[in-house]
């Protein structure tokens, strides 16, 4: 039994973004929005592309800023066509617009409320050189550790009472300043060699310690005064935060009582419970396996309750309930997966999500009360997300609009003096994958030379490739949307991602491009699907630049192409997350697949060619 388990803080706290540049120039306008260096440069900085580099920077900024701006145009387009009103706007995009504003309350009640005791840090500094080696006798029973504690002051050997038992192995643990919850920390600092304490209470049961020995901890030669003092700081900052997030916590939701409806509970746990059980069939997965709860199985259970259903209060909120449709979008928004398939785990699991949800939406309507999603740290970032779903839903309508008819393809076949001319081919090695953490990983281990094949072997969701260590073998740039397009345009050896799908996050490289020789003359019927796929691509491509150069007429577009030479940017490379105060994480930015060959249209007037 390891104590620093147990005592561990675990608050996860905010760690805001910021550039080293904090000017706030305006780089572009589309319309009636504006394209900040802050923006741009936070865009470049922490959205990677393994394949950016010092020598292509320039070229890499325009192509960024250009894809920009398209987006905040398709987003304008969007709204007039009142895209804004669509379910994922009503129901997806305000689960994230409330983790923003309950991130400005949490600046607004806690963090800037911090205030760090000189004291404390003196005190830090001194615990901060001393090591302490405790042994420890560790009981889930309070009665069994209160016996054993009168034992040891009636006078028996701690070491004779510890000798045989489970945690008497590994013994005695080291201590180190920062390390423990504040008050255990406190009370094992003040032992002299050969003092115990007293039963201290844990969350999963109790523990005595007895202070053995103290030694001077092992500075590094080069490790100065002052960053030791930064780090005392750093520590006494984040447990005094702490205190004031449990005061506020307390304070705040001590008088509040919000419940769900319980019929629509169980009704709604029966569902999810035959959906996992569903997943893990079809999956083939084994008992104990984790078990992901997907946007098929969403719509499954929404099905199954029916429009009536869904509308229905479920947590009942004074003056606002909230919808199971509403619950269930933002249930979806943070994710759910079990390990099991019993009905009694799911009901608990849920409770706790229930309970969550009913937490943070307090939190958010607490801060929409005070107007917090008007602050300068969450108003700007907001806009930058809805822009982008926007932006995604106009893509989307577009892309569903392109139809090819038999004629046309008929049409195209005798151009090609009834010979099919096949498109450019590429063979890629693909990680796909729906975890964030997992694409971090990634991106480290490719970054430190690891083999991507063998990261696919061990990472990639996508079934069919994974015994080939990801690798698709050839296929027209044609197919497979995006991840076909972008392949398209790499060089042989070259690494995209992460790249948003449906499916999840891809990371893929580039390994084979070839131009297929054209056979001898085949049948229409034979070839006639891949002359519509071949179309389609075609038609979709030239619809969207020609929407964007409309658009840009439409409304305006101005781009300070000189400024942003100027702007000084730094190749990191990495994918950032944001922590959110009270909890929950994203992205910190837009994954945004590049689109800025429209720009050149727009400029020079040239007529988008078919």
């Amino acid at each position: 039994m390891n104590p620093i388990k147990h005592f561990l803080i675990l608050l996860i706290l905010f760690h805001g973004l910021t550039s080293a540049q904090t000017k706030n120039k305006i780089l572009a306008k589309a319309g009636n929005r504006v394209i900040t260096e802050k923006e741009f440069i936070e865009r470049f900085e922490f959205v990677p592309q393994l394949n950016r580099n010092r020598a292509n920077t320039e070229k890499k900024k325009e192509e960024l800023l250009k894809t920009i701006i398209a987006e905040k145009l398709f987003a304008q387009e969007a709204e007039r066509e009142r895209l804004d009103t669509t379910e994922i706007m009503k129901y997806s995009f305000p689960a994230m617009e409330k983790m923003y504003i309950r991130d400005a309350l949490y600046k607004n009640e806690i963090k800037n409320k911090v205030e760090v005791n000189p004291a404390k840090i003196k005190s830090g500094l001194k615990k901060y050189y001393k090591v302490l080696n405790v042994n420890y006798i560790y009981s889930k029973n309070e009665n069994e550790i209160k016996e054993i504690y009168e034992k040891l002051l009636a006078g028996a050997a701690f070491d004779s009472l510890l000798n045989g038992r489970t945690e008497s192995f590994n013994q005695p643990y080291k201590v180190e300043y920062g390390k423990m919850m504040e008050d255990v920390e406190d009370t094992l600092y003040a032992l002299k060699p050969g003092e115990f304490t007293a039963p201290v209470q844990s969350p999963d049961g109790w523990y005595i310690f007895k202070l053995e020995s103290i030694e001077q901890k092992q500075i590094p030669a080069n490790k100065s005064f002052t960053a030791i003092e930064r780090e005392v700081e750093k520590i006494e900052k984040e447990r005094t935060e702490d205190r004031v997030y449990q005061n506020y916590y307390r304070k705040f939701f001590g008088d509040k009582q919000v419940s769900a409806d319980g019929t629509i509970f169980w009704s709604l746990v029966d569902k999810l419970t035959a959906e996992l059980k569903r997943n893990k069939n079809l999956n083939g997965l084994n008992d104990g396996d984790k078990i992901v709860f997907d946007s098929n199985n969403l719509q499954n259970i929404e099905k199954a309750f029916g429009a009536d259903s869904l509308n229905m209060p479920f947590i009942k909120f004074p003056g606002k309930p909230v919808s199971l449709r509403q619950f269930l979008r933002e249930f979806m928004f943070e994710g759910f997966y079990s390990f099991s398939t019993d009905a009694k785990t799911i009901a608990s699991q849920l409770n706790s999500r229930v309970k969550r949800f009913i937490e943070m939406e307090l939190l958010a309507r607490e801060g929409l009360k005070k107007g917090l999603n008007s602050s300068p740290s969450a108003k700007p970032y907001i806009q930058m997300w809805r822009d982008n779903y926007l932006a995604q839903l106009y893509k989307r309508k577009l892309i569903r609009s392109v139809n090819v008819t038999d004629e046309e393809a008929k049409e195209k076949y005798l151009q090609e003096n009834k010979k099919f001319k096949p498109v450019k081919e590429v063979n890629i090695i693909e990680i796909l994958t729906d975890s964030l953490d997992v694409v971090a990983e990634i991106l480290k281990k490719l970054d430190e030379g690891a083999d991507i094949r063998e990261l696919a072997r061990i990472h990639t969701k996508r079934k069919w490739t994974k015994d080939k260590g990801g690798e698709f073998g050839f296929f027209p740039v044609t197919m497979y949307g995006d991840l076909g397009r972008i392949a398209g345009e790499l060089e042989i050896g070259e690494i995209y991602g992460p790249l948003e799908l449906n499916e999840g996050y891809s990371i893929f490289k580039v390994i084979g491009k070839r131009e297929p020789e054209i056979q001898s003359p085949e049948s229409f019927e034979k070839v006639k699907q891949k002359i519509k796929q071949q179309l389609k691509v075609q038609k979709t491509e030239k619809l969207l630049t020609e929407k964007a150069v409309e658009l840009a007429k439409k409304y305006g577009v101005s781009a300070d192409f000189q400024t942003l030479k100027s702007v000084k940017v730094n190749n990191l490379n990495m994918l950032v997350y944001k922590y959110f105060g009270f909890g929950g994480r994203i992205l910190a930015f837009p994954v945004t697949p590049p689109f800025y060959k429209w720009y050149d249209k727009f400029k020079s007037g040239e007529k988008v060619l078919p």
